[in-house]
C-alpha cells in the first residue's frame, strides 16, 4: 500500500511539473503584456531591493511576478483534484499492465507449445501497450489543455482526444 501511495504521489509531482510548464508557456504566449510590464519595471529599477544569500543577490518581488510562479500557484489552488485523478488513471493502467504480466507468467507454466495461446498473449501485450500509450498521450495532452483553457481534467482530456482524432 505504501509503495502504491508513493508511486501515486510521484506521478502527481510529475503532472504538476507538466502543468506548470504548459501553463507558464500559455500565460507567456497569450498574456505577453502582463510580463512585458514586468520587464519594463525591471528596466526602471523597481526591483532594486535585493536579498543577499551568500554570493547571490535576488529580488523576491521580481521572482513572485514570473509566469512559472503564477502557473504553480494557479495549479495548486484550482487543479489539485485533476492532478490526482490523472495520476490515478496512469497508475491504474500500470497496474493493469502488471496484471497482464502476472497472467503471462502463470500461463507460461502450462506445458506444451500451443500456438493459439502464444498468439493470444502477443495480441494481449500489443493491445495493452497501445492502451498504455493512448492513456499517456491523452493524459499529457489533457494536462496541456487544462493549462490553456482552465477547465477540469475530464473536460480537458475530452478536448485533447477530440483534437487528436480531428487531426487525423
Amino acid at each position: 500500500v505504501h509503495t502504491a501511495g508513493m508511486w501515486w504521489i510521484s506521478l502527481v509531482i510529475v503532472i504538476v511539473g507538466y502543468y506548470t510548464i504548459s501553463s507558464a508557456v500559455a500565460q507567456w504566449y497569450f498574456n505577453a503584456g502582463k510580463y512585458l510590464d514586468q520587464s519594463r519595471a525591471k528596466a526602471k529599477g523597481e526591483y532594486e531591493e535585493k536579498c543577499q544569500c551568500g554570493p547571490c543577490a535576488f529580488s523576491v518581488k521580481e521572482q513572485l511576478n514570473t509566469p512559472v510562479v503564477d502557473a504553480c500557484k494557479k495549479g495548486c489552488r484550482f487543479h489539485v483534484g485533476s492532478f490526482a485523478l490523472s495520476a490515478f488513471l496512469s497508475m491504474l493502467v500500470a497496474v493493469l499492465k502488471f496484471c497482464f504480466l502476472w497472467i503471462n507468467k502463470i500461463v507460461s507454466f502450462i506445458p506444451g507449445n500451443n500456438a493459439c495461446s502464444r498468439k493470444l498473449k502477443a495480441c494481449m501485450f500489443m493491445g495493452m501497450g497501445f492502451f498504455d500509450k493512448f492513456v499517456r498521450i491523452i493524459s499529457r495532452n489533457g494536462i496541456i489543455m487544462m493549462a490553456i483553457r482552465g477547465q477540469d481534467y475530464c473536460t480537458s482530456a475530452g478536448w485533447a482526444s477530440w483534437l487528436i482524432f480531428a487531426a487525423q
